[in-house]
């Protein structure tokens, strides 16, 4: 069984922002976009660049430090130099709270 733990309020994330969660020892992005939550890593698996302070466009975050771009609904590589995919987490979404698998 999978253990959910409540992140945030549904009125904390903005659609098409993100909002950086720490869930015991993982950083995480919550994205929004069309309604639809998705939460990825936000370490970068090139380097270990910190994605929630790179530049954002539309769903696709840039890491700061190499460069790297990453869908942050698939988690998936845009643009390398990374090669490796973002962890992704099962999010759910309960009235008005917001909770991710961990």
């Amino acid at each position: 069984m999978e253990n959910f733990v409540k992140v945030a309020n549904v009125s904390e994330i903005k659609e098409g922002q993100i909002k950086v969660v720490i869930t015991g020892k993982e950083k995480v992005i919550l994205f929004l976009k069309g309604g639809k939550f998705s939460a990825v890593s936000s370490i970068c698996t090139h380097r270990g660049g910190p994605l929630d302070k790179g530049p954002l466009n539309g769903e696709i975050v840039t890491c700061p430090w190499h460069g790297s771009e990453f869908d942050l609904i698939s988690g998936k590589v845009v643009k390398g130099p990374a090669t490796a995919s973002l962890k992704q987490f099962k999010v759910k979404v309960e009235k008005d709270d917001v909770f991710i698998s961990v």
